[in-house]
């Protein structure tokens, strides 16, 4: 019955995440800092971002991969206040020609 009860539990915050997974990019915000340079558009995987009014714009297809985030030569890019002050990680092995790629560019 244990089992049984963890398993639903598992099923019904899995199905939430996944419900609200495209909206989660309401939080993204560019900051002052945003140069308009487009990288955080280019190395979108789902092409959910685009340039307007020199800022990006999320169109609420986000896969919350976060390239966006991590890849900004600025930081400019947040997600509400918990990324302000943290860290951006970009793998050295992984260029902007390689993120257009994956995407068919």
């Amino acid at each position: 019955m244990y089992l049984a009860f963890r398993i639903f539990k598992f099923t019904c915050e899995t199905i939430g995440f996944i419900k609200n997974l495209h909206g989660s990019d309401k939080a993204f915000i560019a900051n002052e800092k945003c140069t308009s340079c487009g990288i955080c558009a280019r190395v979108c995987p789902v092409q959910n971002i685009i340039i307007e009014n020199e800022k990006p714009s999320w169109k609420h297809r986000c896969e919350l991969c976060l390239a966006c985030l991590h890849f900004c030569p600025v930081a400019a890019i947040q997600m509400g206040s918990k990324t302000a002050k943290r860290g951006r990680y970009k793998n050295p092995s992984v260029t902007i020609a390689d993120m257009k790629k994956q995407r068919g560019e």
